[in-house]
């Protein structure tokens, strides 16, 4: 079956595929990996003079999806049906996972 589809304008004037994953994510068990709290954060960083910026733009798609599990990122077009790879940036479990990986 899949997930339905729709495209929505870029800025730029180019679409972006967005697959709604409503009712996966309803069903789907939460993996909690919480991030800490900003007031937290900032006593960490609280006199630290030397920060690091990484583009994570394309992190997601280090995140291999079980074989097994594909079929659950099927989304519909009028040209067919295709699964998921890698990690879509709107299941709800993607966040924590990466949050795992880069932690571990």
């Amino acid at each position: 079956m899949g997930a339905p589809v729709l495209f929505v304008k870029k800025k730029d004037g180019g679409l972006c595929l967005c697959v709604d994953y409503c009712k996966l994510n309803s069903v789907t068990r939460k993996n909690r990996y919480p991030v800490p709290p900003m007031n937290q954060l900032l006593t960490i960083f609280n006199g630290s003079t030397i920060f690091s910026k990484i583009d994570l733009c394309g992190a997601y798609s280090l995140l291999r999806i079980k074989e097994e599990d594909e079929y659950l990122t099927a989304f519909r077009t009028k040209y067919g049906s295709y699964e998921y790879l890698v990690m879509p940036f709107s299941l709800t479990n993607a966040p924590a996972s990466f949050k795992n990986l880069v932690n571990d």
